[in-house]
């Protein structure tokens, strides 16, 4: 087994399987609600970037992947208890990189920075989970990376997640 300090992920990865399930992703979202994007044109074209979005929904993945016009990699937790089966197997096909929960998890913490060293933007949702109705502080990994790789972090609302499949098609920004 490979120490932390050593774990490498090449960046990009899984190009064509990544674009599949982003066309496939994109094509649900504008079948089952109202997905509108503000800002896309202020996000950086290329460069590393760390991409810290809201989470009140196991969905919130998919909306942050089809929102951003680059190939991201994601941090998540390794288990997703609370996501419907036909969700969980989306990371595992995806690729994520798994952060193990109830401490940090330093080889995914070295990984992202290297994925950030390469110019690749990592996604990350600082909560930690989507088991919560309001926002909850942060957890510290955010911070930590942008410090160490030195990269801005890009704030993301996600909002209206928690209304989807719950009425037809509704608004999400």
């Amino acid at each position: 087994m490979a120490k932390p300090s050593s774990i490498v992920i090449s960046y990009p990865r899984f190009r064509i399987r990544r674009a599949i399930l982003r066309f496939l992703t994109g094509r649900a979202l504008f079948t089952l609600a109202q997905f509108k994007v503000y800002g896309r044109e202020n996000l950086p074209q290329s460069g590393p970037v760390i991409f810290a979005a809201n989470h009140f929904h196991w969905a919130d993945p998919a909306l942050l992947l089809y929102a951003s016009p680059r190939q991201l990699e994601f941090i998540a937790g390794r288990r997703s208890p609370s996501a419907p089966w036909s969700v969980k197997i989306f990371p595992k096909l995806w690729g994520i990189m798994p952060a193990f929960r109830g401490g940090y998890s330093r080889s995914t913490l070295t990984a992202s920075i290297s994925v950030l060293q390469q110019g690749g933007p990592v996604a990350l949702f600082p909560e930690g989970g989507a088991w919560a109705a309001t926002l909850r502080r942060p957890r510290a990994g955010v911070g930590f990376l942008a410090l160490e790789a030195r990269v801005p972090v890009i704030p993301v609302a996600l909002n209206g997640v928690p209304k989807l499949f719950k009425s037809w098609r509704p608004e999400i920004t």
